[in-house]
């Protein structure tokens, strides 16, 4: 991409683009056009890719004779982003093949907001830290996908099974990037590295738990109301399906390794106090300083295209099983619920889930009957979860919120 601009700045194509993109884009070269110093450089780049249409425009190199006939470039319908090898002849002409929809949006946002800020002499802004930019991506939109990785008994199952968890999910997202940018209505853009919780004391290095996180909104130029809650609809239709497609993947031990997706409010984001992940989870004795990211800056969360994002559809949070471990707090309903329904050694069927019936009192359902999604019609809160317990008249409580009682994770009152 800077190969392609800089020698349009040496020697600007004096073919005249037809679109009104096409002629802001060679504007920002013809106007840079007084010498190639690093500002003019620098504002040059910018500019041009502001105005660029991704879906029409090839990126190339400008010198070389255009291709015709056979040896034209084809573009697909499936190449949102074409961006040619400056190298031939190549295996893979277009560099930019795994991009989708959502990225060449990206791009365009991210393009034109630092022309405009390299307009105005921004500089505080252009030479801002990384921490800010991930602040930033932390309180832009109003509902995110959370995908929740969580590991136990690390020093047994080794490291290379470890990497190998880890990258079956890191592998896999762009797929699932592809999935959100076939529903219509819909700006999704995912932060490219792991997140992780603040630290609170000591912490153990045999449990690990990451989120990846996929930032989820309307597209620019698009109010919609009556679509939104289709198109929520179809968010938590993607994720639950990438959720069983990791479940299901053949380098998941349920007996080590736990992965939730789920689609939720951009306050419970922001309340978890995410920062990067920077331990190195295929080497748990190695755990650097993770640094504390600077304050919400809230002229930004007014500021952004994606502050009307699609309402969230809320599903449950789960973990990994927490071995040997007492912990004062309580470990929430939705936990217990999804270990039963994922802990291979127990049967979700043997199961029920005593909750208050704001007339009736005290009732009983069995918990695979239990609805757990805020779209459904028989949603009944977490909150009003009384007790959770074996089947039969002898059968055990395994939870009990008003006794603090956890038979499976040993939080609240329970001892290992």
């Amino acid at each position: 991409m800077l190969n392609h601009v800089v020698k349009l700045l040496a020697k600007p194509t004096p073919a005249a683009p037809s679109s009104t993109k096409g002629k802001e884009r060679e504007n920002a070269i013809a106007s840079s056009n007084t010498g190639l110093t690093p500002a003019t450089i620098v504002r040059s780049f910018f500019s041009y890719f502001a105005a660029f249409d991704w879906s029409k425009d090839i990126v190339n190199d400008p010198t070389l004779p255009k291709e015709k006939g056979d040896n034209a470039v084809k573009r697909s319908l499936r190449e949102p982003v074409v961006i040619q090898s400056i190298f031939r002849p190549t295996a893979r002409p277009n560099v930019a093949a795994s991009c989708n929809r959502l990225s060449a949006e990206t791009f365009s946002l991210v393009f034109t907001t630092a022309a405009e800020k390299v307009a105005e002499g921004d500089w505080e802004w252009c030479l801002r830290p990384k921490e800010d930019s991930v602040t930033n991506f932390l309180t832009r939109f109003r509902a995110y996908i959370l995908i929740k990785l969580s590991m136990w008994d690390m020093e047994d199952i080794g490291g290379d099974k470890v990497r190998e968890v880890v990258g079956t999910i890191e592998s896999r997202v762009p797929n699932f990037m592809v999935a959100l940018g076939r529903i219509e209505g819909l700006y999704a853009r995912v932060w490219p590295e792991r997140f992780r919780t603040s630290p609170s004391g000591a912490e153990s290095t045999s449990e690990l738990e990451g989120y990846y996180l996929v930032g989820v909104g309307k597209p620019r130029g698009i109010d919609d109301p009556a679509s939104s809650k289709s198109v929520g609809l179809k968010i938590v239709n993607a994720s639950n399906d990438f959720e069983r497609l990791m479940r299901e993947h053949a380098s998941f031990d349920k007996s080590h390794a736990w992965v939730d997706v789920n689609v939720v409010t951009g306050k419970k984001v922001r309340d978890m106090d995410l920062r990067i992940d920077k331990r190195f989870w295929d080497n748990v004795e190695q755990q650097p300083e993770v640094p504390v990211l600077s304050e919400v800056d809230e002229l930004t969360i007014s500021d952004t295209a994606q502050q009307d994002a699609a309402p969230a559809q809320v599903n449950a949070q789960s973990s990994a099983p927490r071995k040997g471990r007492t912990s004062t707090k309580l470990r929430p309903a939705q936990d217990v619920i999804s270990r039963i329904k994922w802990d291979p050694s127990l049967n979700a069927e043997d199961f029920l889930i005593g909750y208050e019936d704001r007339f009736l009192g005290v009732k009983e359902t069995e918990l695979m009957k239990w609805k757990m999604e805020q779209t459904d019609m028989e949603f009944i809160p977490a909150h009003r979860i009384v007790w959770i317990r074996k089947n039969g008249e002898d059968g055990g409580i395994v939870w009990d919120r008003k006794a603090k009682l956890d038979i499976l994770f040993h939080s609240g009152n329970s001892k290992t």
